[in-house]
């Protein structure tokens, strides 16, 4: 019997860990993306108790190696976030996914693809919970300037987004 491609992946990625924490210095960077990836591959499997293990294991290594205001880090917490919407988590969720709309946000702006992917998760976590006057409140207050967004050539793409979810929760 052949294993599926995650399958693969999986084994691929575990044997990855073990040889880098065994062969290099304990802050290397491969260790962290490594286990952050095997975390997500774990979550698409929606093996989910295994998925938030290895998360719980990956935080430290990405705050330590990284830094806790990084877009790796960031996008790590999204990842947990949608790993928390999917099992009904709702509060964690909800927590993770504004901390990388933070960081994201800080490091860049609004309008930039991490902090657009980071809105999205977020948006989806409020209307999960019924929550969608505060998901309208949060895009007009953190997308005051949309209108002059779908003017700007660099921005109009993340702008329709925003606009898009806009009008859905109309």
């Amino acid at each position: 019997m052949q294993l599926g491609n995650l399958e693969q992946s999986e084994i691929h990625l575990r044997a990855a860990i073990e040889i880098m924490t065994e062969a290099a210095p304990p802050n290397h960077p491969s260790i962290a993306h490594y286990t952050g990836n095997l975390a997500q591959l774990l979550f698409r499997q929606q093996k989910f108790a295994e998925a938030e293990h290895t998360y719980q294991l990956a935080f430290p290594l990405y705050e330590r190696i990284f830094g806790e205001q990084k877009p790796q880090t960031a996008s790590l917490y999204q990842n947990y976030a949608a790993l928390k919407l999917e099992t009904n988590e709702l509060d964690a969720a909800e927590d993770f996914a504004q901390r990388s709309f933070e960081i994201s946000t800080a490091l860049f702006n609004a309008y930039h693809p991490d902090a657009i992917r980071a809105a999205g998760v977020l948006i989806k976590i409020l209307q999960q919970s019924n929550l969608d006057s505060q998901a309208r409140t949060f895009l007009q207050t953190h997308y005051p300037d949309l209108d002059q967004a779908l003017k700007n050539e660099q921005t109009t793409a993340a702008a329709k987004t925003v606009q898009q979810w806009l009008e859905n929760l109309n």
